[in-house]
């Protein structure tokens, strides 16, 4: 019970009065011609480690949120850093830098609505587009559930020790009118 995908063509024959007489039709199965569209386009606005929005794709579509929204309708950014991971990746190896930065996206992943933005800014940078939020209260209440999930699902200490992140938090339209002003003002924070 799977979707196909078709394309069509028709053309129509006129007679010699410019008379429509009759038309053709060609269809075709473009399923899979659609599925690796797809596939192209996930990997197109995809961090390839984290499966999370890329830096460019995060910036669009935070924008096109601010940009789209009403004046008394507010929303947050807010910028996560893993806390020492410098010292993570030199001490215990990428592969191991590479396993806490998936786990603790995946955390704050869990963390936040289906319908609110993740993606990886930078190497141990991502940042979180939480949409339609009012209070400071409720996004502190969000950005604690996400610290503590990094740390519970660390346990504490792990095989590469202790995992934390830093958050930095910016609302619109109090911190800033457009995406630049909240990022600067997250990443200050």
């Amino acid at each position: 019970r799977r979707f196909r995908w078709y394309h069509v063509d028709y053309s129509l024959v006129f007679d010699g009065e410019n008379r429509p007489v009759y038309a053709v039709v060609a269809f075709g199965d473009t399923t899979e011609r659609h599925e690796r569209e797809l596939v192209q386009k996930a990997r197109a606005e995809r961090d390839a480690l984290t499966g999370v929005l890329n830096r460019a794709t995060f910036e669009d579509g935070c924008t096109r949120i601010i940009e789209r929204s009403e004046v008394d309708h507010g929303h947050a950014l807010i910028m996560a850093d893993l806390d020492r991971f410098k010292t993570t990746n030199d001490r215990y190896g990428h592969v191991a830098g590479d396993r806490v930065i998936v786990e603790s996206v995946a955390c704050v992943v869990s963390s936040v609505r289906d319908d609110d933005l993740v993606g990886l800014v930078g190497g141990d940078e991502f940042m979180v587009c939480l949409r339609g939020i009012s209070t400071r209260s409720l996004v502190e209440t969000i950005a604690k559930r996400m610290c503590a999930a990094v740390s519970k699902a660390a346990g504490g200490e792990a095989d590469y020790g202790p995992v934390s992140i830093s958050l930095g938090i910016a609302l619109y339209p109090q911190d800033g009118a457009t995406y630049e002003e909240l990022y600067r003002n997250a990443d200050r924070a």
